[in-house]
């Protein structure tokens, strides 16, 4: 995906470099490199993240989350959240949170994911119309707990 999207972004540059000022063309570089920045930083989270939007579809998903999906980032973005599984527990967190005056939510999710058992501290969080959802697999500590 960041390969896709600094090609796009040299596409860009390329195509409008003599209908735009250099000191446009130096801004526009400077804020590609940096959403390429920002992009390369939220793949190298551990935790799974994700953004979702007002109408409740992936906008966009970190590395850790198509991992853990196991589909591509193409095919990720655009499916309505709950979708790809049975458990509606996400969608509640996030229904709740759209409807309070609250920011930010949390809930721990205890499942099954390719048959294996899975427990995430999820936290969802208000980033204009859209939520922001990460997850941290917190699935040793709670067997070690259960022990």
């Amino acid at each position: 995906y960041r390969d896709v999207m600094t090609m796009k972004s040299k596409e860009f540059l390329l195509k409008y470099k003599d209908k735009l000022p250099l000191e446009a063309m130096t801004e526009l570089k400077s804020i590609f490199e940096e959403l390429d920045f920002l992009q390369t930083a939220f793949d190298a989270n551990p935790c799974t993240i994700s953004l979702i939007d007002e109408k409740g579809c992936y906008v966009n998903a970190n590395a850790e989350m198509l991992k853990l999906v196991n589909i591509s980032k193409d095919k990720f973005l655009g499916t309505k959240l709950g979708t790809l599984t049975k458990d509606s527990t996400i969608q509640r967190l996030i229904t709740e949170l759209k409807e309070s005056d609250q920011l930010s939510k949390h809930l721990i999710i205890d499942t099954v994911i390719d048959g294996q058992r899975k427990v995430f501290f999820i936290t969802a969080n208000k980033v204009g119309d859209k939520v922001l959802t990460t997850g941290l697999d917190i699935t040793a500590t709670k067997d070690l707990e259960e022990e």
